[in-house]
């Protein structure tokens, strides 16, 4: 009777260990689709963000321009240092949008790399149990194999 409770409590260890195994496998790719998606939508969000940069960049370049046109300073040096005043912040503003971009993936390829590392810890404190399970149970264990 025992000794069946030994085997019995063996199989249900080595069981769920298996379970959890699959379990946290399976987290891991539902995290790293969760990522992936996560990037997807900053790289939208940052596409967008630029386009307006440089839909706002045009449209205040081209007011300049037309002030300057206006008032016949269109050839002056204000007229010209101003409207190159605006490009260059829109680059700046697109250059922030990428960083920003780039920051973001850094931070969901480290977050992937914790998740995989606590479903390796997980697992390994499946196979630990299990291997507690036998320790505990090593004498009735002992007198099956001899």
């Amino acid at each position: 009777m025992i000794l069946v409770q030994a085997y019995l409590g063996l199989i249900v260890a080595a069981i769920g260990t298996a379970i959890s195994a699959y379990g946290q496998v399976e987290a891991g790719h539902a995290a790293k689709d969760a990522n992936a998606g996560r990037a997807r939508q900053q790289e939208v969000q940052a596409a967008q963000e630029r386009t307006k940069q440089i839909r706002e960049g045009r449209i205040k370049r081209a007011q300049i321009q037309q002030v300057a046109a206006n008032t016949g300073t269109a050839d002056s040096s204000s007229a010209i240092t101003g409207a190159s005043g605006v490009t260059a912040q829109t680059f700046g503003n697109i250059q922030f949008i990428n960083d920003q971009a780039s920051i973001g993936k850094s931070i969901s390829t480290a977050q992937q790399k914790e998740i995989n590392a606590q479903g390796t810890a997980a697992v390994g404190q499946g196979i630990a149990q299990v291997g507690g399970s036998i320790f505990s149970n090593r004498e009735e264990l002992s007198s099956v194999f001899s």
